[in-house]
């Protein structure tokens, strides 16, 4: 069952890529080169973050890839907080909380950026933990993660990560995390769809997706539970006692209502199981004209149908008298087979030799691997003695 899920900031909850764009291009401007429209940006964008400025045409003669960070840095952030939040992401977050489910941002920004940034766009009561690149301890986002995870004892099993890029779904699957990826970030939807992944256009997707995920493990719980039941032995063991008992309860109707009652029935007038006392009215057994037997009654009759019970108390008598005998049956060679591996056993403590027709019955325990080490640590320790 999900209980956390992991989000990506930027491109998954802020739309921040049209300003993404811009910036590179003024870097490409200042460098004299051909701009990207934004169906270019989609393609070239990526991780590492230096190999998609190279792709995109940008060079580092003139100037460093870390001045060029600083610089993107310094100008994104005052700007991004006049971006606005992707459509649905706020109540995407509300209806996750009230599931009872835990918001955890897990982000390459750095801290206090990221946490100025979920502030001023009024997220910060929806997330359980705020997780961005603090430069003290020099971890990546992946490391963030892998820590955080490690730290609160959670399982990957129950989470979900919502990213915008074929990086966030590498990420993910070495987190060991299911991942979803967002059609409106920062890499087109074809790209996206490169990788086996779910792949969402709207934010609600995300809780329509844990509801059909909930109601399988319902449905996986069931089976599961259900499998175990009847894995249990005393459940097969009913299961065949309920076959063979039905089984054996049509032998013998068929031997009372087959063999014995026809016997029973010569001694009177028709089938046993159809002879009746009249309590008042009047009835009687006629032939029709087909000269078959019809019962003939008055509207007021009260009959007494004696053969019919006979017949039930006759199957009574026998079914109880079989189960007896076969109840003693089984306690007898229950009993021998007890009192056989008692004698095994008293051969065994006593020293004395056992058949093989002894060792089948009774074959001697093995011994555990603990009484195993400690016997070769006991022969190692006399060998050293010697």
């Amino acid at each position: 069952m999900i209980k956390y899920v992991f989000w990506d900031f930027n491109g998954t909850i802020l739309d921040d890529k049209q300003l993404s764009l811009d910036l590179l291009n003024e870097i490409l401007k200042k460098q004299n080169k051909k701009m990207l429209t934004m169906d270019e940006y989609l393609e070239v964008f990526g991780f590492p973050i230096k190999d998609y400025y190279m792709r995109s045409g940008v060079t580092f003669e003139n100037e460093s890839f870390e001045d060029m960070a600083d610089w993107f840095i310094k100008e994104y952030q005052p700007k991004s907080l006049k971006l606005s939040i992707h459509k649905d992401v706020e109540e995407t977050l509300i209806i996750l909380q009230k599931m009872g489910i835990k918001n955890i941002v897990l982000s390459a920004s750095q801290q206090d950026n990221l946490e100025e940034q979920i502030e001023h766009f009024g997220l910060t009561k929806y997330f359980h933990k705020i997780l961005g690149i603090d430069n003290i301890h020099a971890l990546g986002k992946e490391e963030v993660g892998r820590a955080y995870i490690k730290k609160e004892g959670i399982s990957p099993k129950e989470c979900l990560y919502v990213g915008d890029t074929t990086y966030d779904f590498e990420l993910s699957h070495r987190l060991g995390i299911m991942p979803l990826l967002f059609t409106g970030g920062h890499q087109s939807k074809e790209k996206l769809l490169t990788k086996r992944a779910i792949v969402i256009d709207d934010m609600y997707d995300i809780i329509d997706y844990i509801n059909k995920e909930r109601r399988r493990n319902k449905m996986r719980k069931f089976f599961k539970d259900f499998g175990a039941f009847i894995s249990k032995g005393n459940i097969l063991d009913l299961a065949v006692g309920v076959i063979i008992g039905g089984a054996f309860n049509a032998i013998i109707k068929s031997l009372v209502g087959d063999l014995l009652m026809p016997v029973i029935s010569l001694m009177v007038k028709g089938d046993v199981k159809d002879q009746f006392l009249v309590l008042r009215g009047t009835a009687e057994w006629v032939t029709d004209a087909d000269g078959a037997l019809v019962l003939q009654q008055s509207t007021d009759a009260v009959l007494m149908y004696w053969g019919r019970f006979l017949q039930n108390v006759i199957d009574f008598l026998i079914i109880g008298l079989t189960l007896f005998i076969i109840v003693k049956v089984i306690i007898r060679l229950q009993k021998k087979a007890e009192q056989r591996k008692a004698a095994i056993r008293a051969k065994r403590a006593a020293g004395q030799p056992l058949t093989p027709e002894d060792e089948e019955h009774e074959p001697e325990p093995q011994p555990s691997e603990e009484v195993l080490l400690l016997r070769e640590i006991r022969d190692s320790l006399q060998k050293r003695e010697e």
